[in-house]
């Protein structure tokens, strides 16, 4: 079963905090490493309008 788009932005946030190694969680979410990339950046900008 796939992480639906909230959890996966949850522990990509989690682990960017932790300053966990970027490779380890995108392996962890079967996703490439430009996703945790843009992820975090889309989130950031999104919270920076409100």
């Amino acid at each position: 079963m796939r992480s639906s788009r909230c959890d996966m932005l949850a522990t990509v946030l989690r682990r960017r905090d932790v300053k966990e190694f970027v490779a380890a969680t995108a392996s962890h979410l079967n996703v490439d490493n430009d996703v945790f990339y843009r992820t975090p950046s889309a989130h950031d900008e999104l919270i920076a309008t409100d």
